[in-house]
This record gives C-alpha cells, sequence and structure tokens, in this order.
C-alpha cells in the first residue's frame, strides 16, 4: 500500500494552495503537523505495513523534510502535536493493541528527535480508537478529545 504526506502552504487564508512540498513518499498516512516557531516544524505520520509513527522535522518552512524519529508502537492511529507553553512537544495517539489498548501521550524536549516513555491517559476495551486531539487551557492543564467506537459510552 502506499502513501505520500506533502505541506501546502496558502498566502490568502486558504482560497488558493501555492507550493506544495513532500514531507514523506512511501508508506505514510495521517500526518499530524506542529509548527514550532522560526521555521521550524514537526510532522508524525503513520506508516502502511508497520502501523507505527514516524516523525519528521523541517528547518526552513516545510520546504525540506528530515526524519527524526521512529516510534515503534505498533499498531497506533493516527497522532495529534501540539507545542506546549513551556516549549514541550506533546504526542499524544490511540494505542490498538490487543492487550493494550487506549489512549497514550508522549513528551519530546528536543523538537520530535527523541520522546518519553508513553503515559496512558484511560485504558479502553475497543481497539477501534484514537484520532485525538489537545489543548492547552490556562494553567497548564490539558483537554484531550479523542474517538472510541464500540464502547459503552459510544454506540456510533
Amino acid at each position: 500500500m502506499r502513501g505520500d504526506v506533502y505541506a501546502a502552504r496558502s498566502r490568502d487564508g486558504g482560497r488558493t494552495w501555492g507550493r506544495i512540498e513532500p514531507v514523506v513518499k512511501d508508506r505514510h498516512v495521517e500526518a499530524a503537523m506542529a509548527h514550532l516557531g522560526r521555521g521550524r516544524w514537526v510532522a508524525a505520520a503513520r506508516r502502511f505495513g508497520f502501523r507505527d509513527l514516524e516523525v519528521f522535522g523541517s528547518d526552513d518552512d516545510a520546504f525540506t523534510w528530515r526524519h527524526l524519529s521512529t516510534l515503534e508502537l505498533a499498531p497506533v492511529s493516527a497522532a495529534h502535536l501540539l507545542q506546549l507553553s513551556d516549549g514541550r512537544l506533546l504526542l499524544t495517539h490511540g494505542n490498538r493493541s490487543a492487550d493494550n489498548r487506549g489512549i497514550e501521550v508522549r513528551m519530546s524536549r528536543d523538537g520530535g528527535r527523541t520522546w518519553s516513555a508513553p503515559q496512558r491517559l484511560i485504558g479502553l476495551e475497543t481497539g477501534d480508537c484514537g484520532y485525538s486531539d489537545t489543548a492547552e487551557l490556562s494553567g497548564r492543564r490539558l483537554l484531550v478529545a479523542y474517538y472510541a467506537g464500540g464502547i459503552p459510552q459510544h454506540q456510533r
């Protein structure tokens, strides 16, 4: 299975799109991106076949990309990236492993090159979970929204 991830830019609020640059070509899908400032970007994309996450970085405002790290967490859902107010990078994702299902987070202090061990936010009975999104609230509190199908609280 093939999948390519691209970064596209617009100078008019999304009405038209100019230059489109590949982040990674091969077997990737469902990329999350975060702008770290000063032309630095990070992207985390799920890999087909492996179902893990690969992290890529750009230092030239998303024109060229390089591999930063691989998070061998198979199988996972699509991830979300958020730069926190203290500068750390937060990655949230669904863990779909048969014996370890749930929503997890990891932190990076170096822009995505290395990551902390996963921290479990919630265990779930279903492997149909993930697609998380995180917002930082006042007081450095975090709000994490996620999808979980086939549980008593969510019957589709």
